[in-house]
């Protein structure tokens, strides 16, 4: 038994449009390994820095994951090499605690795999049917 979202898959959608603006979405989708519940993040851009913020609100309410499954984006590479360098800097007993009990593991599919992203890749299709229905998005 482990807690929901300790084993997490991650991808990207999009891009997005909203009616009545030019600007494009995506969406960041967390995927659950275990009970395979989903936790949707809309973000500006895919750059390593919306990326980071938009973990930053997913590990605040749903805890800290201890492996994260993704594709071999850049934007993703970015983040886990972030990642690594932050904890490297900080210092704090406690916190040293923290991270070394519940450190992040990244692991990377197969380049070129899409298929070995199964458990995260298949919600896309019904994500993005239930949300032009609801919010009206127009894809690119």
């Amino acid at each position: 038994m482990s807690p929901p979202f300790s084993v997490t898959g991650l991808d990207y959608a999009g891009a997005f449009f909203t009616k009545g603006s030019n600007d494009k979405h995506y969406l960041l989708l967390f995927t659950c390994a275990t009970t395979r519940a989903l936790h949707l993040e809309l973000v500006p851009s895919m750059n390593t820095e919306q990326f980071m913020l938009a973990f930053r609100r997913f590990i605040s309410r749903r805890g800290l994951c201890s492996t994260i499954y993704s594709d071999n984006a850049k934007t993703l590479k970015c983040a886990d090499v972030k990642l690594r360098k932050l904890w490297k800097y900080i210092r704090h007993p406690n916190v040293q605690n923290l991270i070394s009990s519940h450190g992040i593991k990244w692991k990377y599919i197969v380049e070129k795999g899409a298929w070995w992203g199964g458990f995260w890749e298949r919600h896309f299709r019904t994500i993005k049917t239930s949300l032009r229905k609801i919010v009206v998005l127009v894809s690119p």
